[in-house]
């Protein structure tokens, strides 16, 4: 094989990482239904770390399960319950060699309603069904409850480093919370979370600043799409705009 620098280490900040494989987040539904580690996701990653990856990027984790659950089963870390299966799940991962970075997320107007049992989501914008005009789906958030939003994400970030992850990936992709306030498709709001492209991002420049002042030196990822390919969404010319935007948060 010749690639001589793929089985090198990388430095990244204050982090060596062994060797330049890294497993992207992928959803396993392994974890119980209040958001805890299972054995079962533990083995589950200690054996791909086993194989010689670099880093594992361990699957999505709600910030807030109560409003931005997106699947069954989903990871959460949001209070101190759920610290022990991470740290297990951690420290299997490093066992073998591996670095362990936390992937972060919220659902926003994505979640599963079905999970949440509430009438409906929240988002930047109000949405309405269309097949009821009439019935709200998403509730628009309150200033208030962004500013709340904020500070989940900085949280979760602190109880990762508690939990001895040492990086921290913000999921800002697929339409999740964090895509909804950046895209105009999704942000419909005239006022400092919206209104233009700087508004729009001031959400995920705003979470970017929290996350980083709770991990310090730690290396900071942020995933997006970088078309939404969809009428009125960002588009790879947007996103040659927006990047080096988030990387100045």
């Amino acid at each position: 094989m010749n690639y001589p620098l793929l089985f090198k280490p990388l430095q990244i900040r204050n982090l060596c990482i062994p060797n330049r494989t890294v497993m992207p987040p992928m959803s396993t539904q392994l974890g119980t239904p209040s958001g805890e580690v299972s054995d079962a996701q533990i083995a589950f990653y200690q054996a791909r770390a086993a194989g010689g990856t670099g880093m594992i990027i361990v699957e999505f984790c709600c910030v807030n399960q109560s409003s931005g659950q997106s699947e069954p089963n989903q990871l959460a870390l949001e209070s101190d319950t759920h610290i022990h299966g991470h740290k297990r799940l951690v420290n299997a991962i490093k066992s073998e060699g591996s670095v362990a970075c936390l992937q972060l997320q919220h659902g926003g107007a994505a979640a599963k309603r079905s999970l949440l049992k509430t009438p409906t989501t929240i988002g930047p914008s109000n949405i309405f069904s269309r097949k009821a005009p009439n019935q709200l789906i998403c509730k628009g958030m309150s200033h208030t409850e962004i500013e709340a939003m904020i500070e989940c994400f900085g949280h979760s970030a602190e109880l990762g480093i508690k939990a001895g992850y040492q990086a921290v990936e913000l999921h800002g992709a697929h339409g999740y919370l964090l895509t909804q306030f950046m895209s105009p498709r999704s942000n419909k709001r005239d006022d400092v979370w919206g209104g233009n492209e700087t508004g729009r991002l001031e959400f995920p420049r705003r979470v970017i600043h929290r996350v980083r002042q709770a991990i310090g030196n730690r290396p900071l990822i942020y995933r997006l799409s970088a078309d939404e390919f969809c009428e009125g969404g960002l588009t790879i010319e947007d996103m040659e705009r927006i990047c080096p935007m988030l990387v100045d948060a």
